[in-house]
Parts: structure tokens; sequence; C-alpha cells
């Protein structure tokens, strides 16, 4: 992804953020095993107090496991009060 472009998505990701007033977790890539760990990490560093929507927004839609994605799901459940899915 060029400069530009994550330019440009990390200042809608923040709009969205500000909209909703909801953490917003974007990933664009094949979902599969041994992404679960990464992921966990970045959800218990993201997690800030006060904030209990989570949007996420999954735009690739090819190679997705469904096992993988309900680890994924369970694991924001466990830090978040709501969660939005946007596809």
């Amino acid at each position: 992804m060029d400069s530009t472009i994550h330019s440009i998505l990390n200042e809608r990701l923040h709009d969205l953020e500000a909209n909703f007033n909801s953490d917003v977790i974007f990933y664009y890539a094949p979902i599969a095993n041994g992404l679960i760990k990464p992921f966990r990490d970045i959800i218990e560093n993201l997690k800030t107090d006060g904030i209990v929507n989570t949007t996420i927004d999954y735009s690739k839609h090819s190679g997705w496991l469904v096992e993988v994605v309900e680890q994924l799901v369970n694991i924001i459940r466990q830090h978040y009060d709501e969660i939005n899915l946007l596809f």
C-alpha cells in the first residue's frame, strides 16, 4: 500500500472512530491460521477505556477460514461490549 492510500485510509478510519465513538479495526489480508495470537495482541493494545463499540471492516472477502473468524470475534467480545461488522 503506498503512502497516499495509507494516509487517506487512516483519515477515513479516524473519521469513523469519531462518528461512531468506536475503535475501528481494518484488516486487509486473507484470514488464515496463525493469525490468532498477533490479532489478540493488537486488540489488547488497542482497547481503550470508555469506548465500548468496535467496528470491524474486513474488506478482503476471499480466503476466510470460518473457524479463525469465529476465534477473532471471540477475542473482540472479551474486550468490547458491542461489535459492528462492516463488509
